[in-house]
Protein backbone atom coordinates (compact mmCIF):
# COMPACT_ATOMS: atom_id res chain seq x y z
CA UNK A 1 0.00 0.00 0.00
CA UNK A 2 1.13 3.30 -0.65
CA UNK A 3 2.14 5.95 1.67
CA UNK A 4 -0.96 7.77 2.90
CA UNK A 5 -0.84 11.44 1.45
CA UNK A 6 0.24 14.55 4.20
CA UNK A 7 -2.80 16.30 5.73
CA UNK A 8 -3.04 19.65 4.10
CA UNK A 9 -2.56 22.67 6.41
CA UNK A 10 -4.84 24.72 8.08
CA UNK A 11 -4.76 28.24 7.40
CA UNK A 12 -5.30 30.80 9.82
CA UNK A 13 -9.16 31.55 10.34
CA UNK A 14 -9.12 35.10 9.37
CA UNK A 15 -7.62 33.84 6.08
CA UNK A 16 -10.28 30.80 6.11
CA UNK A 17 -13.03 33.85 6.76
CA UNK A 18 -11.38 36.35 3.53
CA UNK A 19 -11.85 33.02 1.11
CA UNK A 20 -15.09 31.83 2.83
CA UNK A 21 -16.79 35.12 1.40
CA UNK A 22 -16.10 35.03 -1.74
CA UNK A 23 -12.81 35.78 -4.79
CA UNK A 24 -11.74 39.21 -4.32
CA UNK A 25 -12.86 41.08 -7.76
CA UNK A 26 -8.85 41.75 -8.05
CA UNK A 27 -8.42 37.70 -8.34
CA UNK A 28 -11.05 37.67 -11.04
CA UNK A 29 -9.41 40.53 -13.28
CA UNK A 30 -5.86 38.94 -13.27
CA UNK A 31 -7.83 35.31 -13.99
CA UNK A 32 -9.97 36.92 -16.85
CA UNK A 33 -6.21 37.72 -18.19
CA UNK A 34 -4.94 34.43 -18.40
CA UNK A 35 -2.61 34.21 -15.18
CA UNK A 36 -3.87 31.36 -13.71
CA UNK A 37 -0.06 31.05 -11.81
CA UNK A 38 -0.87 34.42 -10.07
CA UNK A 39 -4.25 32.71 -8.65
CA UNK A 40 -2.41 29.85 -7.54
CA UNK A 41 0.15 32.09 -5.97
CA UNK A 42 -2.92 32.51 -3.42
CA UNK A 43 -3.38 29.15 -2.34
CA UNK A 44 -1.29 26.69 0.43
CA UNK A 45 2.01 25.29 -1.26
CA UNK A 46 0.35 22.16 -0.38
CA UNK A 47 -2.43 22.73 -2.65
CA UNK A 48 -0.64 23.79 -5.48
CA UNK A 49 1.09 20.80 -5.48
CA UNK A 50 -1.81 17.99 -5.04
CA UNK A 51 -4.36 19.88 -6.74
CA UNK A 52 -7.61 17.79 -7.90
CA UNK A 53 -6.01 14.74 -7.37
CA UNK A 54 -5.39 15.00 -3.87
CA UNK A 55 -8.17 13.03 -1.55
CA UNK A 56 -9.05 13.95 1.86
CA UNK A 57 -11.07 12.39 4.33
CA UNK A 58 -14.12 13.87 5.01
CA UNK A 59 -14.65 14.72 8.38
CA UNK A 60 -18.54 14.60 9.95
CA UNK A 61 -20.16 18.10 8.78
CA UNK A 62 -18.05 19.02 6.44
CA UNK A 63 -17.52 18.26 2.94
CA UNK A 64 -14.83 19.08 0.53
CA UNK A 65 -15.07 21.64 -2.23
CA UNK A 66 -13.25 22.63 -5.17
CA UNK A 67 -12.21 25.79 -7.42
CA UNK A 68 -11.31 25.67 -10.82
CA UNK A 69 -9.67 22.07 -9.88
CA UNK A 70 -7.57 23.20 -7.08
CA UNK A 71 -8.42 21.99 -3.41
CA UNK A 72 -9.11 24.58 -1.43
CA UNK A 73 -10.21 22.81 1.64
CA UNK A 74 -12.78 25.46 2.82
CA UNK A 75 -16.07 24.64 5.39
CA UNK A 76 -19.23 24.31 3.84
CA UNK A 77 -22.11 24.14 5.19
CA UNK A 78 -22.04 21.51 7.78
CA UNK A 79 -24.32 18.39 8.20
CA UNK A 80 -24.76 18.79 11.75
CA UNK A 81 -24.60 21.13 14.41
CA UNK A 82 -21.54 23.62 13.63
CA UNK A 83 -18.71 23.72 16.91
CA UNK A 84 -18.36 27.47 18.41
CA UNK A 85 -15.04 28.28 16.36
CA UNK A 86 -17.29 27.57 13.04
CA UNK A 87 -19.91 29.64 14.46
CA UNK A 88 -17.79 32.95 14.97
CA UNK A 89 -15.94 31.79 11.62
CA UNK A 90 -19.32 31.83 10.23
CA UNK A 91 -20.12 34.86 11.47
CA UNK A 92 -17.41 36.94 10.96
CA UNK A 93 -17.91 35.98 7.13
CA UNK A 94 -21.33 37.27 7.10
CA UNK A 95 -20.41 40.50 8.55
CA UNK A 96 -17.40 41.03 6.11
CA UNK A 97 -20.19 40.51 3.43
CA UNK A 98 -22.60 43.32 4.78
CA UNK A 99 -19.28 45.63 4.51
CA UNK A 100 -18.54 44.72 1.44
CA UNK A 101 -22.45 45.09 0.24
CA UNK A 102 -22.56 48.53 2.47
CA UNK A 103 -19.27 49.52 0.57
CA UNK A 104 -20.72 48.81 -2.77
CA UNK A 105 -23.57 50.39 -2.76
CA UNK A 106 -22.57 54.35 -2.59
CA UNK A 107 -20.54 54.00 -5.55
CA UNK A 108 -24.13 52.17 -7.21
CA UNK A 109 -26.08 55.23 -6.23
CA UNK A 110 -23.74 57.93 -6.95
CA UNK A 111 -23.18 56.10 -10.27
CA UNK A 112 -19.58 54.72 -9.87
CA UNK A 113 -20.28 51.41 -9.99
CA UNK A 114 -23.79 49.66 -10.79
CA UNK A 115 -25.49 46.64 -9.59
CA UNK A 116 -25.19 44.75 -12.83
CA UNK A 117 -21.10 44.89 -13.18
CA UNK A 118 -19.19 41.41 -13.37
CA UNK A 119 -20.49 38.79 -11.56
CA UNK A 120 -18.14 37.98 -8.42
CA UNK A 121 -15.68 34.86 -9.18
CA UNK A 122 -13.55 33.48 -12.01
CA UNK A 123 -14.25 33.76 -15.35
CA UNK A 124 -15.40 31.37 -17.48
CA UNK A 125 -11.93 30.71 -19.29
CA UNK A 126 -10.02 29.67 -16.13
CA UNK A 127 -12.47 27.24 -14.83
CA UNK A 128 -11.82 23.02 -14.94
CA UNK A 129 -14.02 20.62 -15.54
CA UNK A 130 -15.92 21.28 -11.82
CA UNK A 131 -16.95 24.67 -12.73
CA UNK A 132 -20.88 23.03 -12.58
CA UNK A 133 -20.41 22.65 -8.98
CA UNK A 134 -21.54 25.16 -6.21
CA UNK A 135 -18.37 27.93 -5.22
CA UNK A 136 -18.34 28.13 -1.78
CA UNK A 137 -21.53 27.89 -1.24
CA UNK A 138 -22.40 30.50 -3.88
CA UNK A 139 -24.14 29.84 -7.54
CA UNK A 140 -21.40 29.23 -10.08
CA UNK A 141 -21.23 31.95 -12.34
CA UNK A 142 -21.97 30.18 -15.79
CA UNK A 143 -25.46 29.29 -13.87
CA UNK A 144 -26.14 32.49 -12.06
CA UNK A 145 -29.12 34.37 -12.79
CA UNK A 146 -28.92 37.91 -14.17
CA UNK A 147 -28.43 40.74 -11.74
CA UNK A 148 -31.51 41.97 -11.34
CA UNK A 149 -33.19 38.64 -10.78
CA UNK A 150 -30.36 37.78 -8.29
CA UNK A 151 -33.41 37.42 -5.43
CA UNK A 152 -36.37 35.99 -6.65
CA UNK A 153 -38.41 35.25 -9.86
CA UNK A 154 -41.36 37.31 -10.35
CA UNK A 155 -44.56 35.84 -10.04
CA UNK A 156 -47.21 35.25 -12.54
CA UNK A 157 -49.89 38.28 -12.01
CA UNK A 158 -53.42 37.65 -13.31
CA UNK A 159 -55.38 40.08 -14.75
CA UNK A 160 -58.00 40.61 -11.32
CA UNK A 161 -55.21 41.30 -8.74
CA UNK A 162 -51.67 42.76 -7.89
CA UNK A 163 -49.85 43.11 -4.80
CA UNK A 164 -48.82 46.73 -4.69
CA UNK A 165 -46.90 48.94 -1.95
CA UNK A 166 -47.35 52.52 -1.60
CA UNK A 167 -44.82 54.67 -0.03
CA UNK A 168 -46.11 58.04 0.87
CA UNK A 169 -45.53 60.01 3.66
CA UNK A 170 -48.62 61.28 4.92
CA UNK A 171 -52.15 59.17 4.30
CA UNK A 172 -55.59 58.79 5.95
CA UNK A 173 -56.60 60.34 8.42
CA UNK A 174 -54.54 63.01 7.63
CA UNK A 175 -57.05 65.90 5.20
CA UNK A 176 -53.82 67.64 3.51
CA UNK A 177 -54.28 67.19 -0.59
CA UNK A 178 -51.72 64.42 -1.34
CA UNK A 179 -52.96 62.50 1.57
CA UNK A 180 -56.46 62.99 0.25
CA UNK A 181 -55.05 61.94 -3.16
CA UNK A 182 -53.65 58.70 -2.12
CA UNK A 183 -56.14 57.52 0.20
CA UNK A 184 -58.25 57.49 -2.02
CA UNK A 185 -56.68 55.83 -4.99
CA UNK A 186 -55.46 53.24 -2.34
CA UNK A 187 -58.71 52.56 -1.52
CA UNK A 188 -60.08 52.43 -4.82
CA UNK A 189 -57.47 49.83 -5.69
CA UNK A 190 -58.10 47.65 -3.07
CA UNK A 191 -61.87 47.74 -3.88
CA UNK A 192 -61.02 46.37 -7.37
CA UNK A 193 -59.76 43.55 -5.73
CA UNK A 194 -55.75 44.30 -5.28
CA UNK A 195 -53.48 44.23 -2.20
CA UNK A 196 -52.76 47.21 -1.65
CA UNK A 197 -50.37 48.12 1.18
CA UNK A 198 -49.25 51.64 2.07
CA UNK A 199 -46.08 52.42 4.34
CA UNK A 200 -46.84 55.91 5.89
CA UNK A 201 -45.97 57.85 8.95
CA UNK A 202 -48.04 58.27 11.96
CA UNK A 203 -47.42 61.88 12.02
CA UNK A 204 -50.58 63.35 11.08
CA UNK A 205 -49.59 67.07 9.73
CA UNK A 206 -53.21 67.95 8.83
CA UNK A 207 -55.98 67.06 10.66
CA UNK A 208 -57.10 65.39 14.08
CA UNK A 209 -54.13 65.89 17.07
CA UNK A 210 -52.28 62.81 17.84
CA UNK A 211 -50.36 59.99 16.40
CA UNK A 212 -52.25 57.16 13.83
CA UNK A 213 -52.17 53.55 15.08
CA UNK A 214 -49.26 51.74 13.88
CA UNK A 215 -51.23 49.40 11.83
CA UNK A 216 -54.22 48.68 10.79
CA UNK A 217 -57.09 48.31 7.74
CA UNK A 218 -58.53 50.86 6.58
CA UNK A 219 -61.24 50.15 3.59
CA UNK A 220 -59.48 46.98 3.05
CA UNK A 221 -55.81 48.95 2.91
CA UNK A 222 -53.49 47.63 5.02
CA UNK A 223 -51.82 50.13 6.53
CA UNK A 224 -48.12 50.37 8.31
CA UNK A 225 -46.74 53.60 9.38
CA UNK A 226 -43.82 53.91 11.18
CA UNK A 227 -42.50 56.67 13.70
CA UNK A 228 -41.01 60.12 12.86
CA UNK A 229 -39.62 63.10 14.53
CA UNK A 230 -42.66 64.95 13.96
CA UNK A 231 -40.96 68.62 13.93
CA UNK A 232 -42.79 70.33 11.36
CA UNK A 233 -41.90 72.45 8.05
CA UNK A 234 -41.49 75.65 10.10
CA UNK A 235 -37.76 75.33 10.05
CA UNK A 236 -35.46 73.31 6.86
CA UNK A 237 -33.76 71.23 9.44
CA UNK A 238 -37.47 69.90 11.41
CA UNK A 239 -38.11 68.95 7.67
CA UNK A 240 -34.82 67.50 6.76
CA UNK A 241 -35.28 65.21 10.07
CA UNK A 242 -39.08 64.29 9.37
CA UNK A 243 -38.06 63.28 5.79
CA UNK A 244 -35.28 61.53 6.59
CA UNK A 245 -36.59 59.70 9.32
CA UNK A 246 -39.31 58.72 7.62
CA UNK A 247 -37.14 57.34 4.47
CA UNK A 248 -35.02 55.41 7.03
CA UNK A 249 -37.78 54.12 8.85
CA UNK A 250 -39.82 52.87 5.92
CA UNK A 251 -36.90 51.09 4.08
CA UNK A 252 -36.43 49.22 7.04
CA UNK A 253 -40.64 48.62 7.16
CA UNK A 254 -40.27 47.93 3.32
CA UNK A 255 -37.69 45.02 3.60
CA UNK A 256 -39.57 43.26 6.37
CA UNK A 257 -43.40 43.38 4.27
CA UNK A 258 -44.29 40.15 2.20
CA UNK A 259 -43.42 39.79 -1.13
CA UNK A 260 -45.12 41.92 -3.51
CA UNK A 261 -45.12 43.02 -7.11
CA UNK A 262 -44.92 47.04 -7.58
CA UNK A 263 -43.99 49.62 -5.94
CA UNK A 264 -45.90 52.85 -6.17
CA UNK A 265 -43.01 55.80 -4.84
CA UNK A 266 -44.63 59.17 -4.82
CA UNK A 267 -42.03 62.50 -3.97
CA UNK A 268 -43.21 63.17 -0.34
CA UNK A 269 -40.27 63.24 1.09
CA UNK A 270 -37.93 63.91 -2.63
CA UNK A 271 -35.98 61.44 -2.33
CA UNK A 272 -39.02 58.70 -1.67
CA UNK A 273 -38.38 57.22 -5.45
CA UNK A 274 -34.86 56.69 -4.68
CA UNK A 275 -36.04 54.11 -1.68
CA UNK A 276 -38.24 52.54 -4.44
CA UNK A 277 -35.83 52.00 -7.02
CA UNK A 278 -33.90 50.69 -3.64
CA UNK A 279 -36.63 47.50 -3.51
CA UNK A 280 -36.87 47.38 -6.75
CA UNK A 281 -33.40 45.80 -6.92
CA UNK A 282 -33.29 44.05 -3.34
CA UNK A 283 -37.35 42.44 -3.77
CA UNK A 284 -37.29 42.07 -7.98
CA UNK A 285 -40.18 44.29 -8.17
CA UNK A 286 -41.29 46.70 -10.79
CA UNK A 287 -40.92 50.38 -9.54
CA UNK A 288 -43.41 53.02 -10.54
CA UNK A 289 -42.64 56.64 -9.59
CA UNK A 290 -44.95 59.15 -9.02
CA UNK A 291 -43.68 62.99 -9.97
CA UNK A 292 -46.11 65.52 -8.31
CA UNK A 293 -43.29 68.12 -7.32
CA UNK A 294 -40.07 67.99 -9.09
CA UNK A 295 -37.36 68.33 -6.68
CA UNK A 296 -34.50 69.87 -6.18
CA UNK A 297 -35.69 72.69 -8.60
CA UNK A 298 -38.28 73.66 -6.19
CA UNK A 299 -36.23 73.94 -3.40
CA UNK A 300 -33.98 75.89 -5.64
CA UNK A 301 -36.65 78.39 -7.02
CA UNK A 302 -37.96 78.85 -3.45
CA UNK A 303 -33.98 80.21 -2.23
CA UNK A 304 -33.85 77.15 0.51
CA UNK A 305 -31.02 75.40 -2.16
CA UNK A 306 -28.13 77.04 -4.20
CA UNK A 307 -28.31 75.32 -7.62
CA UNK A 308 -24.07 75.56 -7.33
CA UNK A 309 -24.00 73.82 -4.46
CA UNK A 310 -22.51 70.22 -3.83
CA UNK A 311 -25.76 68.69 -1.50
CA UNK A 312 -28.08 70.46 -4.20
CA UNK A 313 -26.35 68.51 -7.14
CA UNK A 314 -26.12 65.37 -5.36
CA UNK A 315 -30.10 65.43 -4.44
CA UNK A 316 -30.54 66.32 -8.12
CA UNK A 317 -28.19 63.42 -8.88
CA UNK A 318 -29.75 60.70 -7.17
CA UNK A 319 -33.33 61.94 -7.75
CA UNK A 320 -32.66 61.52 -11.39
CA UNK A 321 -31.16 58.44 -11.24
CA UNK A 322 -33.85 57.02 -9.43
CA UNK A 323 -36.31 58.87 -12.10
CA UNK A 324 -34.04 57.05 -14.92
CA UNK A 325 -33.97 53.72 -13.20
CA UNK A 326 -37.32 53.15 -12.59
CA UNK A 327 -39.69 50.90 -15.05
CA UNK A 328 -42.49 53.66 -15.44
CA UNK A 329 -42.99 57.72 -14.43
CA UNK A 330 -46.29 59.65 -13.62
CA UNK A 331 -46.37 63.28 -13.95
CA UNK A 332 -49.50 65.01 -13.64
CA UNK A 333 -49.41 67.71 -16.23
CA UNK A 334 -48.24 68.41 -19.65
CA UNK A 335 -45.46 70.74 -18.64
CA UNK A 336 -43.98 68.39 -16.30
CA UNK A 337 -43.88 65.63 -19.22
CA UNK A 338 -41.65 67.91 -20.33
CA UNK A 339 -39.47 68.59 -17.62
CA UNK A 340 -39.02 64.95 -16.76
CA UNK A 341 -38.00 64.30 -20.14
CA UNK A 342 -35.07 67.09 -20.50
CA UNK A 343 -34.15 65.06 -17.30
CA UNK A 344 -32.66 62.21 -19.16
CA UNK A 345 -36.21 60.04 -19.02
CA UNK A 346 -37.05 58.45 -22.06
CA UNK A 347 -40.43 59.91 -23.63
CA UNK A 348 -41.63 56.43 -23.72
CA UNK A 349 -41.76 55.72 -20.28
CA UNK A 350 -43.63 58.87 -19.09
CA UNK A 351 -47.26 58.16 -18.59
CA UNK A 352 -49.59 61.46 -17.62
CA UNK A 353 -52.51 61.21 -15.45
CA UNK A 354 -53.66 64.14 -14.37
CA UNK A 355 -55.37 64.64 -10.96
CA UNK A 356 -59.11 64.17 -10.10
CA UNK A 357 -61.34 65.14 -7.71
CA UNK A 358 -65.34 62.92 -6.24
CA UNK A 359 -67.80 64.13 -8.64
CA UNK A 360 -70.17 61.99 -6.34
CA UNK A 361 -68.86 64.05 -3.09
CA UNK A 362 -68.52 67.79 -5.07
CA UNK A 363 -70.76 68.80 -7.58
CA UNK A 364 -72.74 71.61 -8.04
CA UNK A 365 -74.94 73.50 -5.01
CA UNK A 366 -77.58 76.10 -5.22
CA UNK A 367 -76.34 79.39 -2.74
CA UNK A 368 -79.56 79.48 -0.98
CA UNK A 369 -78.73 75.20 -0.49
CA UNK A 370 -75.22 76.26 0.77
CA UNK A 371 -75.90 76.12 4.64
CA UNK A 372 -71.77 78.02 5.18
CA UNK A 373 -73.43 81.40 3.13
CA UNK A 374 -75.20 82.18 6.50
CA UNK A 375 -72.69 81.02 9.07
CA UNK A 376 -69.87 82.86 7.18
CA UNK A 377 -71.76 86.41 6.73
CA UNK A 378 -70.90 86.03 2.98
CA UNK A 379 -74.47 86.07 1.84
CA UNK A 380 -74.82 89.96 0.61
CA UNK A 381 -71.17 90.18 -1.20
CA UNK A 382 -69.92 88.53 -3.83
CA UNK A 383 -67.21 85.55 -3.00
CA UNK A 384 -64.03 84.41 -4.06
CA UNK A 385 -62.62 80.76 -2.91
CA UNK A 386 -59.24 79.90 -2.39
CA UNK A 387 -58.74 76.48 -1.24
CA UNK A 388 -55.64 74.66 -1.06
CA UNK A 389 -52.28 75.16 -0.06
CA UNK A 390 -50.61 78.93 -0.07
CA UNK A 391 -46.87 77.78 -0.78
CA UNK A 392 -43.86 79.62 -2.24
CA UNK A 393 -44.85 78.58 -5.76
CA UNK A 394 -48.17 80.66 -5.82
CA UNK A 395 -48.64 84.19 -6.40
CA UNK A 396 -50.43 85.36 -3.71
CA UNK A 397 -49.35 89.28 -4.07
CA UNK A 398 -51.77 89.74 -6.91
CA UNK A 399 -54.91 88.30 -5.40
CA UNK A 400 -54.17 90.52 -2.41
CA UNK A 401 -53.45 93.81 -3.80
CA UNK A 402 -56.80 93.20 -6.07
CA UNK A 403 -58.63 92.86 -2.37
CA UNK A 404 -57.51 96.22 -1.64
CA UNK A 405 -59.21 97.34 -4.59
CA UNK A 406 -62.74 95.59 -4.49
CA UNK A 407 -64.12 96.89 -1.56
CA UNK A 408 -67.94 94.90 -2.57
CA UNK A 409 -66.08 91.36 -2.92
CA UNK A 410 -65.37 89.24 -0.42
CA UNK A 411 -62.18 86.75 -0.91
CA UNK A 412 -62.37 83.46 1.37
CA UNK A 413 -58.93 81.49 2.10
CA UNK A 414 -59.14 77.98 3.27
CA UNK A 415 -55.87 76.39 3.91
CA UNK A 416 -52.53 76.30 5.14
CA UNK A 417 -49.16 76.31 4.14
CA UNK A 418 -45.54 78.70 4.07
CA UNK A 419 -47.09 82.17 3.03
CA UNK A 420 -50.20 82.20 4.88
CA UNK A 421 -48.48 84.57 6.97
CA UNK A 422 -48.67 87.13 4.00
CA UNK A 423 -52.36 86.62 3.65
CA UNK A 424 -52.95 86.71 7.75
CA UNK A 425 -50.81 90.21 7.38
CA UNK A 426 -52.52 91.57 4.64
CA UNK A 427 -55.89 90.78 6.20
CA UNK A 428 -54.84 92.57 9.43
CA UNK A 429 -53.68 95.73 7.58
CA UNK A 430 -56.58 95.99 4.88
CA UNK A 431 -58.78 98.17 6.14
CA UNK A 432 -61.89 97.12 4.15
CA UNK A 433 -62.04 94.06 5.77
CA UNK A 434 -62.85 91.74 3.03
CA UNK A 435 -60.05 88.90 3.48
CA UNK A 436 -61.45 85.77 5.49
CA UNK A 437 -58.70 83.06 6.66
CA UNK A 438 -59.87 79.81 7.30
CA UNK A 439 -58.25 76.36 8.28
CA UNK A 440 -58.28 73.61 6.25
CA UNK A 441 -61.37 72.17 6.08
CA UNK A 442 -62.44 68.04 6.39
CA UNK A 443 -63.42 66.68 3.05
CA UNK A 444 -67.34 66.30 4.29
CA UNK A 445 -67.07 70.23 3.95
CA UNK A 446 -65.65 70.66 0.57
CA UNK A 447 -68.51 70.50 -0.87
CA UNK A 448 -69.98 73.53 0.58
CA UNK A 449 -66.69 75.81 0.94
CA UNK A 450 -66.30 75.38 -3.03
CA UNK A 451 -69.49 76.31 -4.05
CA UNK A 452 -69.27 79.25 -1.99
CA UNK A 453 -68.40 81.55 -5.17
CA UNK A 454 -65.36 81.21 -8.32
CA UNK A 455 -62.23 79.44 -7.16
CA UNK A 456 -58.95 81.17 -7.46
CA UNK A 457 -55.95 79.25 -8.31
CA UNK A 458 -52.18 81.17 -8.95
CA UNK A 459 -48.85 79.62 -9.70
CA UNK A 460 -45.57 81.55 -9.84
CA UNK A 461 -44.13 81.53 -13.46
CA UNK A 462 -40.97 80.53 -12.17
CA UNK A 463 -42.83 77.06 -11.11
CA UNK A 464 -44.35 76.02 -14.61
CA UNK A 465 -43.66 72.33 -15.07
CA UNK A 466 -42.64 71.88 -11.49
CA UNK A 467 -45.88 71.51 -10.05
CA UNK A 468 -49.58 71.53 -11.08
CA UNK A 469 -52.33 72.80 -8.51
CA UNK A 470 -54.74 70.21 -7.57
CA UNK A 471 -57.29 72.33 -6.50
CA UNK A 472 -58.17 72.98 -10.30
CA UNK A 473 -60.41 69.57 -10.30
CA UNK A 474 -62.18 69.96 -7.40
CA UNK A 475 -63.53 72.98 -8.24
CA UNK A 476 -64.23 71.90 -11.73
CA UNK A 477 -66.52 69.37 -9.84
CA UNK A 478 -68.53 72.01 -8.06
CA UNK A 479 -68.70 73.66 -11.27
CA UNK A 480 -67.23 76.88 -10.69
CA UNK A 481 -65.42 79.64 -12.74
CA UNK A 482 -61.53 79.65 -12.51
CA UNK A 483 -59.85 82.94 -12.52
CA UNK A 484 -56.11 81.52 -13.33
CA UNK A 485 -52.95 84.42 -12.38
CA UNK A 486 -50.59 82.35 -13.94
CA UNK A 487 -49.03 81.57 -17.28
CA UNK A 488 -51.28 80.10 -19.93
CA UNK A 489 -48.24 77.51 -21.20
CA UNK A 490 -48.69 75.45 -17.78
CA UNK A 491 -51.16 72.89 -17.18
CA UNK A 492 -54.15 75.30 -15.50
CA UNK A 493 -53.63 77.62 -17.83
CA UNK A 494 -54.09 75.08 -20.84
CA UNK A 495 -57.17 73.22 -19.40
CA UNK A 496 -59.00 76.69 -18.60
CA UNK A 497 -58.29 77.71 -21.75
CA UNK A 498 -59.59 74.50 -23.54
CA UNK A 499 -62.80 74.03 -21.69
CA UNK A 500 -63.22 78.17 -21.57
CA UNK A 501 -64.06 77.45 -18.04
CA UNK A 502 -62.40 80.78 -16.60
CA UNK A 503 -59.92 83.86 -16.84
CA UNK A 504 -56.32 83.51 -17.21
CA UNK A 505 -54.80 86.16 -16.19
CA UNK A 506 -51.08 87.32 -16.56
CA UNK A 507 -48.79 87.15 -13.50
CA UNK A 508 -48.62 90.65 -11.39
CA UNK A 509 -51.58 92.42 -13.41
CA UNK A 510 -53.92 93.68 -10.90
CA UNK A 511 -55.88 94.99 -13.62
CA UNK A 512 -56.43 92.81 -15.91
CA UNK A 513 -57.18 90.07 -12.79
CA UNK A 514 -59.99 92.74 -11.27
CA UNK A 515 -61.57 93.38 -15.16
CA UNK A 516 -62.01 89.11 -14.71
CA UNK A 517 -63.72 89.81 -11.65
CA UNK A 518 -66.17 92.26 -12.32
CA UNK A 519 -67.06 90.69 -15.36
CA UNK A 520 -68.28 87.66 -13.38
CA UNK A 521 -69.79 89.92 -11.08
CA UNK A 522 -72.04 91.66 -13.52
CA UNK A 523 -72.25 88.80 -15.75
CA UNK A 524 -74.46 86.07 -14.51
CA UNK A 525 -74.95 84.57 -17.91
CA UNK A 526 -71.49 84.21 -18.89
CA UNK A 527 -70.67 82.64 -15.12
CA UNK A 528 -73.78 80.26 -15.54
CA UNK A 529 -72.54 79.12 -19.09
CA UNK A 530 -68.68 78.71 -17.15
CA UNK A 531 -70.42 77.12 -14.89
CA UNK A 532 -71.67 74.18 -16.99
CA UNK A 533 -68.53 74.26 -19.16
CA UNK A 534 -66.73 73.66 -15.86
CA UNK A 535 -68.55 70.77 -14.92
CA UNK A 536 -68.78 69.03 -18.57
CA UNK A 537 -65.17 69.53 -18.53
CA UNK A 538 -64.61 67.60 -15.27
CA UNK A 539 -67.21 64.84 -16.30
CA UNK A 540 -65.03 64.04 -19.40
CA UNK A 541 -61.59 64.34 -18.25
CA UNK A 542 -61.36 64.42 -14.58
CA UNK A 543 -63.09 61.88 -13.14
CA UNK A 544 -62.05 59.59 -9.95
CA UNK A 545 -62.97 56.24 -11.79
CA UNK A 546 -60.82 57.51 -14.86
CA UNK A 547 -57.82 58.24 -13.02
CA UNK A 548 -57.94 54.94 -10.99
CA UNK A 549 -58.36 52.96 -14.00
CA UNK A 550 -55.44 54.38 -15.84
CA UNK A 551 -53.46 54.04 -12.16
CA UNK A 552 -54.20 50.52 -13.02
CA UNK A 553 -53.37 49.99 -16.46
CA UNK A 554 -49.87 52.09 -15.72
CA UNK A 555 -49.16 49.43 -12.39
CA UNK A 556 -50.30 46.42 -14.58
CA UNK A 557 -47.70 47.53 -17.50
CA UNK A 558 -45.16 48.20 -15.61
CA UNK A 559 -45.01 44.72 -13.93
CA UNK A 560 -45.54 42.72 -17.61
CA UNK A 561 -43.06 44.65 -18.56
CA UNK A 562 -40.49 43.59 -15.87
CA UNK A 563 -41.35 40.57 -15.41
CA UNK A 564 -40.74 40.48 -18.97
CA UNK A 565 -37.28 41.42 -18.62
CA UNK A 566 -36.36 39.24 -15.89
CA UNK A 567 -38.19 36.31 -17.75
CA UNK A 568 -37.35 36.33 -21.30
CA UNK A 569 -37.58 33.36 -22.57
CA UNK A 570 -41.33 33.39 -21.63
CA UNK A 571 -43.96 34.25 -24.21
CA UNK A 572 -44.63 37.82 -24.31
CA UNK A 573 -48.44 37.35 -25.63
CA UNK A 574 -50.60 38.89 -22.58
CA UNK A 575 -53.41 36.08 -22.33
CA UNK A 576 -51.15 33.40 -22.65
CA UNK A 577 -49.04 34.14 -19.53
CA UNK A 578 -51.92 35.97 -17.83
CA UNK A 579 -50.87 39.72 -17.27
CA UNK A 580 -54.17 41.07 -19.43
CA UNK A 581 -54.68 44.57 -18.46
CA UNK A 582 -57.95 45.42 -16.54
CA UNK A 583 -60.82 46.83 -18.89
CA UNK A 584 -61.13 50.63 -17.64
CA UNK A 585 -64.41 51.25 -15.80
Amino acid sequence: MGARPRPLRRRPALARCLGHVDPPRRLAREARAGTLARVRHHLQPADRARGAHHRRRRSPGRRRLLVDGLDRGLACRPRFRRSPRTERRHAAARRLAAVRYCCDLPGFLLGVQSCSAEPRGLPAETRGPLAGRMVRGRRSPDRRRSPESRHRTPRQLTSSSMRLLVLQQYFHPDISGNAQFMSDLACDLAARGHQVTVVASQVVEHGPRGRAPRAETWNGVDVRRTPATGLGKHHVIARVADYSSYILLAALRSATLPQFDVVLALTTPPLLPLLGVVLRRLRSVACVALIEDVYPDIAVRTGHLDERSLLTRSIGHLIRRAEREADRVIVIGRCMRDVIARRGVDPARIDLIPNWADGRAIHPLPPDANPLVGELGLDRRFTLVYSGNMGWGHDLDTILHAARRLPDVSFAFFGDGRRRTDVERAAADNPLGNIRLYPYQPREHLLHTLNLGPALISQQPDFDGLLVPSKLYASLAAGQPVIFVGTATCEVGLTVAEERCGFVVPPDDVEAFIAAVQRLRREPGLRDTMSRRARDAFERRFQRHQAVAAYERVLFRAAAEYRARMNPARPRNHQSSGTAEPNPC
